[in-house]
């Protein structure tokens, strides 16, 4: 596969790269002179090698800057800086982070996130990375917030633009449990990674016996809260994709939670099966210090921001599930057929544990 057809990647910028990042980050401080405390006549006037430095790939380096790098070219960035201080080695901060807007909606942001923790996380003595945020930038903030970062002040008048002030909001995210604002309850990985499990065997369980049911079955009225198997169904997945979303997986805008988004019984499943394996796979990924971070969303029932602990969200998540599966399953008996054993201890990881 040749680089034009590769996927998108970050990587750690070398100083050949500086002259592409300069150019970049003279665009982000001109389009965003709200975002960043340097002034594009500061930065313009800086020399090449002043940028070449920047971008040095010495393992003891001060700085790190790491690029998404799409079909060749640097289409984002963000700098990783360490703390030279004995005192405050324990601190790494993010600085610089931009996407242009020609380059967004590709995830490149969250590449780039994840990139920069890495790196962190390469030098054991970093225990926080610590960043600024325009304390009007919900996007950004929430990006930061999904990656296990958590406000703990804000700097008013921070930088001054136009004649006027803005505000920065002050993140950290930590690297180290025991750093971490909201501990998830012992054991809660393990557990959350046992109900990934179980919620992807009772969903093809589930939809193995409904689709012994005819169509019409499927969709008939029975007085449930969604009325049907099918509208349990689809309203359960709605709800897996707008939470995972949250977490920080595949973008899904929210919609009303009585939604069909499947007529089709095939492409339910079909769906099904794709959505369970993404939930897998984020929980697989996660982490004890992404748990204990703050999730912030806007409430579909009642539509207000809301706050509360990663962990809480996620048990609320697999909670959710296995209370709309039951009423599924007890509508599938009702119909006739018999979906068998729905106990997690029966799950493959449990039995897997089990002695």
């Amino acid at each position: 596969m040749n680089e034009r057809s590769a996927a998108p990647r970050a990587e750690r910028l070398a100083p050949d790269r500086a002259a592409e990042y300069r150019e970049l980050m003279l665009q982000a401080y001109a389009d965003h002179p709200d975002a960043f405390t340097s002034s594009v006549g500061e930065r313009a006037a800086m020399p090449l090698s002043g940028w070449e430095k920047r971008l040095d790939v010495e393992p003891d380096a001060g700085e790190r800057v790491y690029g998404a790098i799409v079909d060749g070219r640097l289409a984002g960035a963000v700098g990783l800086s360490f703390e030279p201080r004995e005192k405050a080695r324990h601190k790494a901060h993010i600085f610089g982070m931009y996407v242009p807007r020609r380059s967004r909606n590709q995830g490149l942001g969250a590449m780039l996130v994840r990139a920069a923790l890495a790196g962190a996380r390469e030098r054991p003595e970093v225990k926080l990375v610590q960043l600024t945020v325009t304390d009007v930038n919900h996007a950004a903030r929430s990006l930061y917030e999904k990656h296990g970062f958590v406000a703990f002040g804000t700097e008013p008048f921070a930088v001054a633009v136009d004649g006027g002030y803005v505000a920065k909001l002050h993140m950290s995210c930590a690297l180290d449990a025991a750093f971490a604002a909201s501990p998830a309850p012992v054991g809660f990985l393990a557990h959350a990674r046992a109900m990934a499990d179980y919620n992807a065997w009772m969903n093809a369980k589930l939809y193995e016996a409904a689709a012994a049911l005819s169509d019409a079955g499927r969709k008939s009225d029975q007085g449930a809260f969604f009325k049907s198997i099918h509208g349990t169904l689809n309203h359960i997945l709605l709800a897996d994709r707008v939470w995972l979303a949250r977490f920080g997986g595949p973008a899904f805008p929210a919609r009303p939670l009585d939604t069909e988004l499947y007529a089709d019984f095939g492409e339910l499943c079909g769906e099904r099966a794709a959505t369970d394996a993404a939930i897998e796979a984020w929980v697989a990924g996660t982490t004890d210090v992404v748990l204990a971070g703050i999730l912030s969303y806007t409430s579909i029932t009642a539509p207000r921001p809301r706050t509360m602990p990663l962990w809480m969200a996620v048990a609320h998540f697999f909670n959710h599930q296995t209370h709309h599966r039951g009423q599924v399953t007890t509508l599938i008996k009702q119909q006739g057929i018999d979906p068998g054993v729905t106990d997690l201890m029966w799950s493959p990881s449990v039995q897997a544990a089990a002695t």
